[in-house]
């Protein structure tokens, strides 16, 4: 779901350029928005996985990068260039707990001698 998600804005940016009339700056800042959340938000998130619950953080990610995928199309079409870049940033960051949080579910679930097979 979470790699589904990151290719899904690269596809919905051609038809979006058509009918918005993006720059193609602007266009590879939609992109880079993403990223940049991603990447803030890695780190913190191995923490937060670390010390708190991997099911509730997982839970708190997947809503709010849902709403931040939902407020997308919304922000394009109210030509809002900060809120569009603002949600791009949102779901970089709430995807951000994805792999830390698999990541400590497997190691917490799986027996040691089945993890390569968990993978």
């Amino acid at each position: 779901l979470s790699s589904l998600d990151r290719v899904a804005m690269s596809v919905a940016l051609v038809p979006m350029t058509e009918e918005m009339g993006y720059s193609d700056s602007f266009k590879g800042s939609i992109s880079s928005f993403f990223s940049v959340g991603y990447g803030l938000g890695i780190l913190p998130s191995g923490l937060l996985v670390a010390s708190l619950s991997p099911r509730w953080i997982m839970a708190v990610g997947i809503t709010s990068w849902s709403l931040g995928t939902m407020a997308t199309p919304f922000a394009a079409a109210q030509s809002s260039m900060i809120f569009l870049l603002g949600a791009r940033a949102l779901v970089g960051v709430s995807e951000s707990v994805a792999i830390p949080t698999v990541q400590r579910l497997l190691s917490n679930w799986v027996p040691p001698e089945r993890k390569s097979l968990a993978v």
